[in-house]
């Protein structure tokens, strides 16, 4: 993650336990998803973007709403664009081991409401399950700042 750490900007110190939620940052929300939709990136660093996109649009509820839920509308044309890759993190902000009265995040009646418009088959679940373990069974390759981008 240094080179989105650097490229971003990011005040990280490299002993960060949860990388998203330590760094989410509610005022740089926009510049996120506009790097996350200009920027050609590997599916690992898209998968950071966007985790650190939902952290900081929690964030983001805290304090105001989402008038027209205009970011979230952004947000949700990015999941659009590759949802298998994005199932576990949708997974874990709908807190869907939990009961549904259960809202836990500010984010998660949005993802839960998301995913039952947008269920994903199995086969698709299967193709999030094969992508984490080809990145876990090569994930020097997704490190590389210029093979990120595709270079």
């Amino acid at each position: 993650m240094s080179a989105l750490n650097a490229l971003l900007n990011l005040p990280a110190t490299g002993h960060e336990q949860d990388w998203a939620i330590e760094l989410a940052d509610k005022s740089r929300l926009a510049e996120f998803l506009k790097f996350i939709e200009n920027e050609s990136l590997s599916p690992q660093y898209k998968h950071a973007m966007m985790e650190l996109i939902l952290a900081s649009y929690d964030d983001y509820l805290l304090d105001r709403q989402d008038e027209q839920d205009k970011m979230w509308l952004e947000i949700k044309q990015v999941l659009d664009r590759d949802r298998t890759m994005y199932f576990d993190l949708l997974h874990y902000w709908s807190l869907a081991d939990r009961k549904s009265d259960d809202t836990g995040f500010n984010i998660t009646p949005l993802v839960r409401n998301y995913l039952r418009q947008n269920i994903l088959t199995k086969e698709q679940v299967e193709l999030v399950n094969d992508a984490r373990k080809q990145v876990k069974e090569n994930p020097g390759s997704f490190l590389d700042w210029d093979d990120a981008r595709g270079r």
